[in-house]
């Protein structure tokens, strides 16, 4: 499947790819509480982004071509919408 890369440490993914797997799909009902709780608390509307870069972080452990610098669009945009809705300015 991974083959394809000719830099990538395939023992490695090998080994690590049930892990990846497992944090992934435990992230998932963890993104929809942390949704629900920024939704009712919005002083917590920092953690999304902090949540969604440890997201990031996991799924950089798979050998996926996301075509040129797409993880680095996505987390552009985040940053843009985390700064522009969920800060409060202040006074």
């Amino acid at each position: 499947m991974f083959e394809s890369y000719p830099d990538v440490h395939y023992s490695f993914v090998r080994t690590i790819k049930p892990y990846v797997i497992s944090a992934t799909i435990a992230m998932l009902p963890l993104g929809l509480i942390l949704d629900l709780a920024v939704w009712r608390y919005r002083h917590l509307a920092p953690w999304i982004v902090y949540f969604e870069i440890f997201g990031g972080i996991i799924n950089g452990f798979t050998p996926y071509d996301y075509g040129g610098f797409m993880s680095l669009l996505v987390f552009i945009t985040l940053a843009i919408v985390f700064v522009s809705l969920a800060n409060d300015p202040g006074p």
